[in-house]
């Protein structure tokens, strides 16, 4: 997945709502313990790492595990560091088939899909195009199309997508059959909404540490403050989008932002920059801008913005802002990156970050895990 990003899907439990297939904690297990973990489509033979993203063979699955779940990250979603999404030609122009292998759910399937893909197209300067012509040989190998949507049944998702540069063999939509049934408060439409959103490159938003759960990896750049409601946020992962996946505002404004709004026009100037925490307590320098209180301390210390926000530059949030930070929390009982007791979430900005994602950490013992996490997830200076 460092190279090319795997596709990625909904699943669901009994009850008709999705849900992540294997939340398993990996960290320190052998490659044989984390094989035996990981779901094998039986009809295509791809492992499904992460809950719902596809590798194609147990060569890959291997590297898959000595490159990231060694390290503690579950999969990587960029190339390089840049953002992964279609070319300016061809966001106008991605081209499917659906395959006439639906039968009798092939008109459900081409109506939610033309649902799904105006949701997307009315947000944002995207197109999709069905190409009917290709329908009777809709396969992974069709070459005149960008992607194919095909008919699956007995996984462990409703469906899965890809991400734009994704192999051709790779960039299918596939609907199980559970997707046509009985779904409670969602449609297949928002269904399609969603994977629709993975197909553009957009990642679950649950993957960020607001969501206080089912975290996948700290690969993505946000483009708006986090959102809940998002269409590509799980409800059962502290979302709270209690209806069908539909598009909320701040999806239309990233949308925007990478492709621009309909008819061509120029994305939005972006968001202001989100603090890398909290003012009052010290850390990482933080960014001028991402408050005025910080842009007003970093024009008289520039030291904060530039080297680490101390304690100093706590102290000047009341002698330079005016503001109060109440009382300060105690130091950390010892370093993120020692073994330990538990330390609180709120001793230093990086044990914020861990607590954040795994509880334990502050809630039983800071263990080898959260010293693993602390290098992994609180930068390159964290344990220097």
């Amino acid at each position: 997945m460092g190279a090319a990003l795997m596709p990625v899907g909904c699943s669901a439990g009994a009850d008709g709502e999705g849900q992540d297939v294997d939340n398993t904690d990996v960290f320190g297990m052998s490659y044989e313990e984390f094989k035996a973990t990981v779901y094998q489509e039986p009809d295509t033979g791809l492992w499904i790492v992460d809950g719902d993203t596809p590798v194609a063979d147990e060569r890959g699955l291997r590297d898959f595990y000595y490159k990231h779940i060694q390290q503690g990250a579950l999969s990587i979603y960029t190339s390089g560091g840049v953002d992964v999404k279609w070319s300016a030609a061809q966001q106008v122009n991605i081209t499917y088939c659906i395959s006439d292998t639906f039968g009798a759910n092939k008109s459900a399937m081409v109506t939610a899909m033309n649902n799904a893909t105006a949701a997307w197209e009315a947000a944002a300067n995207v197109n999709f195009v069905h190409l009917t012509q290709y329908d009777s040989s809709c396969t992974a190998s069709q070459s005149n199309v960008v992607f194919d949507v095909r008919p699956v049944s007995g996984q462990s998702y409703l469906a899965r997508a890809f991400f734009p540069n994704s192999s051709r063999s790779q960039r299918n939509i596939l609907v199980d059959s559970s997707s046509f049934g009985n779904l409670g408060q969602w449609t297949l439409a928002g269904i399609l909404r969603h994977e629709l959103g993975h197909t553009l490159g957009f990642r679950h938003e649950h993957t960020r540490p607001e969501a206080g759960t089912c975290f996948e990896d700290n690969n993505y750049r946000p483009l708006t403050e986090y959102d809940s409601k998002s269409v590509m946020h799980y409800p059962q992962c502290n979302g709270t989008n209690s209806g069908d996946l539909v598009l909320t505002a701040k999806d239309i404004t990233g949308v925007q932002a990478i492709y621009g709004a309909p008819g061509g026009q120029p994305p939005p100037p972006p968001p202001p920059a989100q603090c890398a925490h909290d003012k009052c307590i010290s850390g990482s320098a933080l960014t001028s801008g991402c408050d005025a209180c910080v842009t007003q301390i970093c024009a008289a210390d520039p030291y904060c913005c530039s080297t680490s926000w101390d304690s100093q530059c706590v102290q000047e949030v009341n002698s330079i802002c005016g503001l109060s930070c109440g009382a300060q929390p105690a130091p950390c009982a010892h370093s993120v990156c020692t073994t330990g007791v538990k330390l609180a979430a709120n001793c230093s900005s990086c044990a914020t970050t861990v607590c954040a994602k795994d509880p334990y950490c502050c809630n039983t013992k800071w263990d080898g895990t959260c010293v693993n996490e602390a290098k992994s997830w609180c930068g390159a200076g964290a344990c220097n």
